[in-house]
């Protein structure tokens, strides 16, 4: 199955707290997440296995969806081998990395656990 904007699943494990959340995938995250060689059980089992690291949303605001920008924490799921960044506030997924991109450089700014 493709993702889609309308697309979320709930998490049991969520970064900011205990609590299930949804996660919000755009268009563009959703395109990415394909493109990328993520599946969505995989994005899912990710998501399942917990948190992985922290980093910060700094988007501006033509990078989303509602114009206002970012200045809040993230948390990252995955490895640096392949991993998803999750606004904390929006639950919106914010990046995807190349999962499959022997060359991919993971963001210097996460902080992982």
């Amino acid at each position: 199955m493709a993702w889609s904007a309308a697309n979320a699943f709930r998490n049991a494990d969520s970064a900011a707290d205990t609590s299930s959340r949804n996660l919000i995938i755009d268009d563009k995250i959703a395109r990415q997440i394909d493109e990328r060689g993520w599946t969505d059980k995989e994005v899912q089992a990710t998501v399942d296995d917990g948190p992985a690291g922290t980093t910060m949303d700094n988007r501006g605001a033509s990078k989303t969806p509602d114009g206002i920008p970012r200045n809040d924490p993230a948390t990252v799921y995955g490895s640096p081998d392949g991993y998803f960044v999750v606004n904390d506030i929006t639950g919106e997924v914010v990046q995807v990395s190349g999962k499959n991109e022997p060359t991919w450089i993971p963001d210097g700014r996460i902080k992982w656990k």
